[in-house]
Order: C-alpha cells, then structure tokens, then sequence
C-alpha cells in the first residue's frame, strides 16, 4: 500500500512547532514533491485553461473553441490564491455562461476580469429587453447571418425568427439574407 498525502502547509515548521507529530511525519516523507503554486508558474495558465475547457466540451458535448486573448489576459494577471483548483472552477464558471465560440471577458467571474473590464448587469430591464440584448449582439458577431447566429445561440433558424418578429429587433438596411 502507497499512501499519498498533501498539504499546503510547511510539515518540518510543524514538526518544530509541536503540532505536527515527528514519528508521522518520518513515516510519510519517503519521496518528497514540492509543487510551487499556480501564481509562480503563471505560464501553465493557459494550458491548464485549455485543458479543462477540452474536458467540459467533451463531457458536455459543447463546442466552446477557447478563450480570447482579453480573458486569457485576465486570467494570466490574477493571483490564484486558490490555485490550479481556482482556475478549474473559474474556467467551468465561464463555460457555464459561454454557449460556444471563445470565452471572454464577460464571461468570467468578477474579481477576474482586470479592473475597468466591462461586465454586463443581469438586473437592468425586463427579460424581454436582455433576451432582445443578446439575440441583437449575436446576431452583429455573426453579421447578421440568421442560420449562423441560429447556431450559435444553439436554438432552431425558424424560433430565431420568431423571438426576432416578438421582440421586434431591426435588421440594418441591407440585409444580407
């Protein structure tokens, strides 16, 4: 049997100190790895990053492409206090929001974003005014193509229509389809 054990505290100043007991500590230091935290090797960021938006798009059969150079950017500048387990949790956190595409800024929890950063309010106007919201600013990243933006929002091209006709969203002048 292999026992396997971590801490994020230094086991010797305890041993020192008296809290920790010397005979257990003699037993479980065989082989010693010393991880540094996640602020020190700020690099692994977006491997790590990518990595768990890799494993949320296959368990939850999503097609999140990656994350912008913005957010990587917030993420790369943040102290990860809470480490590798912190950046998992703020990566799922963002999944959650981002349909598919790129995660941004927007899409990570406050506290990440760089201070300045815009973030949008979920309590200004009615339901209806935020749905037309983002219906209207999917359908300017996809240039007003119904279909792409149909996919994007994950939902059928004739209940686009239909939301579109409802919340009387205006298209430009020439309209492309």
């Amino acid at each position: 049997m292999r026992v396997i054990t971590a801490s994020n505290k230094n086991i010797e100043d305890l041993v020192k100190e008296g809290i920790f007991r010397d005979d257990l500590y003699y037993r479980l230091n065989v082989v010693r790895i010393v991880l540094p935290p996640l602020r020190d090797r700020i690099e692994d960021v977006p491997l790590l990053a990518e990595l768990f938006i890799d494993r949320l798009n296959h368990i939850q059969g999503r097609d999140v492409s990656g994350i912008s150079e913005e957010a990587l950017s917030d993420l790369m500048h943040h102290h990860w206090p809470g480490n590798v387990r912190e950046l998992q949790n703020v990566i799922e956190h963002a999944f959650i929001l981002c349909r598919s595409g790129l995660i941004r800024s927007e899409h990570l929890p406050d506290g990440i974003a760089a201070p300045g950063a815009k973030k949008q309010s979920h309590a200004a106007g009615t339901l209806a005014e935020l749905e037309a919201k983002f219906i209207e600013e999917a359908l300017v990243r996809n240039s007003y193509k119904r279909l792409a933006t149909a996919r994007e929002l994950d939902i059928n091209k004739t209940t686009l229509w239909r939301k579109i006709k409802k919340l009387g969203i205006k298209f430009p002048a020439e309209d492309p389809e």
